[in-house]
């Protein structure tokens, strides 16, 4: 399922009555391909902007209207205006077309009882980078921000305090291997980086703070995407440390199964989750989605269970506990570091921080319904070790 004239950010979703055999997709692609093309080319004509620019928004006429309808339903959250003018932040989890497999097994203590909830930010409140909220711009750089945030709270978790750095977003997302602001990037890219390589340390946009901060202004609107920062191998002018010697490594990174994702958070510190929809044929729902990254000609399978997907109802989510609405639209993937989790008002929930400033959710935070796989979130999680 590869166009090689339609490069606009379009998602579709197709209700069927029978099992969808992969045998019948060849009939049912070229009506695919056509209404594909009459909404996108819609939606250029509704907003006046240009075919790249539309990828960078979602087409809502009236999101006060759709934030009233949310509320009005009387779920277990609420939504509010997160961002001006309709526009919305760009995502960035790129798809795969072969399952993340980890190089390690991480040890753990399986008679620690599970409290019912924890936060990672009263645990370790000694560990500054545990309470930051990033911001990662008009960049799809979300990949890169929940694994160095991920790993920066390791090392402070796992050195019992001693070691307080940010690690390079700037670094992970420029320099792993196929990382870019208008694409995005893969978690497990970033640990092999780090493992390898090493991550230097580098703080906010306009902190000048460690070796390579941060260098993407936060944008509202985002228009279109930052275009990606060079992989330069030295640091800031001033930084009072060489390039080498700022190096942080890791040793082992790891898939982590649903059923020790506690146990993971409680024992070495918080993990990532990337937001994963799984297509079922079985069940005959069959979601297609086709992205500027088809213009890179990667191979769709409908069997693909990596297509991290996020609903359009997620950029008005301000408070409680997200579960995506049935009517609500696949529009992109996205990560997020998952630092606790709870129960509210009867609801079971992650707890997780997102990159995209404090204006979004709790102060940047969001809470995503536990147990059920919202999204297929718990089907999407990694950690790494790092060396101290």
């Amino acid at each position: 399922l590869a166009p090689d004239s339609l490069d606009v950010y379009v998602v579709i979703q197709v209700w069927i009555s029978v099992d969808f055999s992969q045998k019948l997709l060849p009939y049912f692609r070229d009506y695919c391909l056509t209404v594909l093309r009459i909404i996108a080319n819609t939606c250029i004509k509704r907003t006046g902007h240009d075919k790249h620019q539309v990828h960078y928004m979602y087409c809502t006429e009236n999101v006060d209207q759709y934030i009233e309808y949310i509320n009005s339903l009387n779920t277990t959250w609420k939504a509010g205006k997160n961002f001006e003018n309709g526009f919305r932040p760009v995502l960035g989890v790129l798809p795969r077309t072969t399952p993340m497999v980890s190089d390690a097994h991480p040890i753990y203590d399986t008679n620690i009882e599970i409290p019912e909830s924890f936060d990672s930010l009263k645990q370790w409140s000694d560990c500054i980078t545990i309470k930051q909220i990033r911001d990662q711009g008009c960049c799809g750089s979300c990949f890169a921000f929940g694994t160095t945030g991920m790993i920066s709270d390791r090392i402070c978790i796992l050195s019992k305090g001693k070691q307080q750095v940010e690690v390079s977003a700037e670094e992970a997302l420029a320099c792993s291997i196929g990382g870019t602001c208008k694409y995005g990037g893969r978690p497990d890219e970033v640990y092999h980086y780090y493992i390898e390589n090493g991550l230097v340390s580098g703080g906010p946009v306009g902190a000048k703070t460690g070796c390579q901060p941060y260098t993407i202004n936060p944008g509202n609107p985002c228009v279109e995407s930052a275009p990606t920062p060079e992989c330069p191998k030295a640091c800031i002018p001033g930084y009072n440390r060489t390039f080498t010697l700022d190096k942080h490594f890791g040793k082992s990174w790891h898939k982590v199964p649903v059923f020790y994702a506690e146990l993971d958070i409680m024992t070495y510190g918080p993990i990532v989750a990337e937001f994963d929809v799984r297509i079922n044929c079985q069940h005959g729902q069959i979601v297609y989605y086709l992205l500027d990254l088809i213009l890179l000609r990667w191979e769709y399978s409908v069997y693909d269970n990596y297509c991290r997907l996020v609903y359009d109802d997620f950029y008005h989510y301000k408070s409680g506990v997200y579960d995506p609405l049935i009517t609500a639209k696949f529009v992109g993937r996205h990560l997020a570091k998952v630092v606790g989790w709870g129960v509210e008002n009867g609801a079971r929930f992650w707890l997780a921080a997102n990159s995209w400033g404090t204006v979004f959710g709790e102060q940047g935070y969001f809470k995503i319904k536990r147990g059920d796989s919202v999204a297929a979130f718990e089907e999407a999680m990694s950690a790494v070790l790092p060396k101290l």
